[in-house]
């Protein structure tokens, strides 16, 4: 059964939970799994759980008060809607290991990049209001870029990857995300404007890359594209000083796209072997 998520950060695509791909695969197992995966999706009573997974709600009020004595589902009493609880915090709190699945099905491509470049090679995704770099080849050069921002990062001090990773979020969001925030300047270059970020935004919608100078970073210069069918809007991105990065941006910015695709399809088809369903962009089906 599917229907539009109701997450108000991204616009999910149709949910389906996922079904058992292997014969004999423990059927309780299979429950739980959907319905910790509709708990995540923002399905927090037990009829919409049920009528969402096709259980009958006996079944789903059965296993959600066992997944509430192991600590895994937390239930408001108010209300009595289910939430994930602290165990499932717990093991989730580590944000960068929670994607190793994105990192492995993108690393082949990055480190080929790293090698040909020489320069640092990142892959991020965009959490909330925040983009998080899940995993970074350094540059093999001595003179390289630095950013402290390390982990978690503001999305609203846009360089080339900030602005990819905006680029994904369907129109209304995007417009309802900009009246929200406030954008901050980190150099004089910064992005100060938000109807110019919005017409860069789209300009990287039809093109398919950003490139940013000194916008995040003075003396840098980052080549970043979109890499689609992952569960949050993600990016690659090759970053380096700008004397050594201007001769080769006609390169990479043919390159970089054609790259991204890569990792999306790679990602296409592990995610479907999985049975998930991915995340679908401005771009992607609309």
């Amino acid at each position: 059964m599917n229907s539009r998520s109701r997450n108000k950060n991204y616009e999910i695509q149709d949910y389906t939970p996922s079904q058992p791909k292997a014969a004999g695969l423990n059927s309780s197992l299979t429950r739980v799994s959907n319905i910790l995966e509709c708990l995540s999706q923002g399905m927090n009573p037990n009829v919409e759980i049920a009528t969402y997974c096709g259980y009958h709600q006996s079944t789903t009020h059965r296993l959600l008060k066992d997944l509430r004595q192991l600590g895994w589902v937390i239930q408001d009493d108010l209300n009595s809607c289910y939430y994930l609880g602290p165990f499932i915090s717990r093991v989730a709190a580590n944000a960068v290991a929670n994607h190793r699945f994105f990192v492995i099905n993108a690393l082949r491509e990055m480190t080929t990049l790293a090698e040909k470049t020489g320069e640092a090679v990142n892959l991020a995704v965009m959490e909330g209001l925040h983009y998080l770099r899940v995993h970074e080849i350094p540059s093999r050069y001595d003179l390289r870029v630095s950013d402290n921002s390390r982990g978690y990062g503001q999305i609203f001090t846009p360089g080339a990857t900030g602005k990819v990773l905006l680029s994904q979020l369907l129109d209304p969001v995007l417009k309802e995300t900009l009246n929200k925030v406030a954008l901050i300047s980190r150099t004089e270059r910064s992005v100060k404007d938000k109807k110019v970020l919005y017409r860069q935004i789209r300009e990287i919608r039809e093109q398919g890359y950003a490139i940013s100078h000194s916008e995040r970073i003075p003396g840098a210069t980052g080549i970043s594209a979109p890499v689609v069918n992952y569960s949050w809007p993600a990016a690659i991105a090759v970053i380096g000083p700008e004397s050594r990065m201007r001769p080769i941006i006609d390169t990479l910015t043919a390159a970089l796209p054609e790259i991204a695709r890569r990792i999306s399809d790679n990602l296409a088809k592990a995610l479907n072997t999985q049975g998930v369903i991915a995340w679908e962009t401005e771009g992607n089906g609309h």
